[in-house]
């Protein structure tokens, strides 16, 4: 989808979450795709 506008991205990602590199982590520092799994030190 490289031409597409962010909202059909986000229609795309919500039909087909196998489309989102997971886990997503919220904090109130922010949030983060925690692949690789260090990534979420940032946040904590």
């Amino acid at each position: 989808l490289p031409n597409a506008d962010p909202g059909s991205v986000l229609d795309a990602m919500a039909a087909e979450p196998i489309l989102i590199n997971r886990p997503l982590v919220e904090t109130d520092k922010g949030v983060r795709l925690c692949r690789p799994q260090d990534t979420v030190h940032e946040i904590l």
